[in-house]
């Protein structure tokens, strides 16, 4: 699988997108997963959307090392600087 991205999501990847879960659980894990397989603007689609509803989870957003490289990102400053996290 050298050199081509595995099918998103992997059926790993599926099961924990719980589908039972609230919303804002779903779209923050899904912009993580995203992050991860290197869609940046689809993740921040979804990180938005769970600041959007509140998502009690957004607290690790400003040093989870997945959201390194869009650190700079208009989108995600805003966001990091609402929620008053550090961003590091």
């Amino acid at each position: 699988m050298v050199g081509k991205k595995a099918p998103f999501p992997a059926p790993s990847i599926r099961a924990s997108v719980d589908v039972e879960r609230p919303a804002w659980y779903r779209d923050h894990a899904l912009g993580d997963l995203w992050m991860l397989y290197g869609e940046h603007e689809r993740a921040l689609d979804h990180l938005e959307r769970a600041f959007e509803a509140e998502d009690p989870t957004l607290g690790t957003v400003g040093i989870d090392p997945v959201w390194d490289p869009v650190r700079e990102d208009p989108r995600y400053l805003r966001i990091v600087e609402a929620l008053r996290l550090p961003n590091s």
